[in-house]
């Protein structure tokens, strides 16, 4: 047998075991791949069954509307300002929308008012077991409501629903007066009635602020806003930065607070134009400096 004939057997052997080899791997590969998508069928069967036992043994919020404890839009309306309403949705629920004055769970200060009516905000995300529980401890002391009626259907009535704002969107930009540093630090030196309000973090505003600032962090604004000169035309805002300013603006608008003016950049760009500002006039001060000496040095040489 010549050696080309070797040479050609030994490579069909070659590639018979390369295939022989290949397709054990691709057949192991595929039946794994068949089991697990078997156990994972399995499993989310499972799955379906116990949340659909779950669901015949808990009632759903959407039938709060026909419990004793339920209210409704026209009935919320009339009863908001003198009720103190408790949002039992998740958080990123309430930052996209929320009935103004609304407060989650979390937020509700230890010596609230005991005789206000409570209303307790639910969707179908607040599961009934949470919902009855509030309702349970809120009950002892307080007369307690629910509203399990949409964001939408309330606003429809007439309703203040506060929507997130968003910078980018014309519509909401709209709502805020920016002012830029120049134009601030006039308003600040000329107007002694003016209310300058800090929506950052209180450690934040104790670090450094600008000199005659109140401190309202913007996650409070709803609740406090009240304590600002509503009507007088004579509030300046502002946050950490161009958004947070946006935000606490944006949302002073749309709690009836109107005409103020929000500090473009916020306090970032205020203290960095001020620092920039200073050194401008250390340096002009530092080159009058110089040329007086220079003319001194002048005149001594003559």
């Amino acid at each position: 047998m010549n050696k080309t004939k070797i040479f050609f057997i030994g490579m069909s052997l070659l590639l018979l075991a390369t295939f022989i080899i290949t397709f054990q791997r691709y057949y192991t590969t595929n039946k794994a791949i068949k089991t697990k998508e078997k156990q994972t069928s399995l499993q989310e069967e499972k799955d379906n069954a116990v949340s659909k036992n779950d669901i015949k043994q808990s009632p759903s919020n959407n039938n709060l509307s026909k419990s004793p404890n339920a209210i409704s839009e026209e009935e919320l309306l009339r009863s908001q300002r003198n009720a103190i309403l408790i949002d039992l949705r998740n958080g990123r629920s309430h930052q996209e929308a929320h009935i103004k004055g609304s407060i989650l769970l979390n937020r509700l200060p230890k010596d609230y008012d005991k005789t206000k009516m409570i209303v307790l905000i639910v969707d179908e995300k607040v599961t009934p077991a949470i919902t009855q529980a509030a309702l349970n401890a809120f009950s002892k002391e307080s007369k307690v409501k629910i509203y399990s009626g949409s964001m939408r259907s309330f606003d429809e009535k007439g309703g203040n629903v506060i929507m997130q704002n968003d910078i980018n969107k014309m519509t909401d930009l709209a709502k805020v007066n920016f002012i830029n540093y120049k134009d601030a630090k006039d308003l600040i030196e000329k107007n002694k009635d003016l209310t300058i309000v800090d929506v950052r973090r209180v450690g934040n505003f104790q670090k450094s602020h600008i000199e005659g600032a109140m401190n309202i962090p913007y996650s409070e604004i709803e609740l406090r806003y009240t304590e600002l000169p509503v009507f007088s035309h004579n509030i300046l805002v502002y946050g950490a930065n161009r958004e947070q300013s946006f935000l606490a603006g944006a949302l002073l608008s749309d709690l009836g607070v109107f005409d103020v003016k929000t500090l473009d950049g916020g306090y970032e760009d205020y203290q960095k134009t001020k620092t920039e500002e200073t050194d401008e006039i250390q340096d002009k001060d530092l080159e009058q400096e110089r040329k007086k000496d220079d003319k001194q040095n002048k005149d001594e040489n003559k």
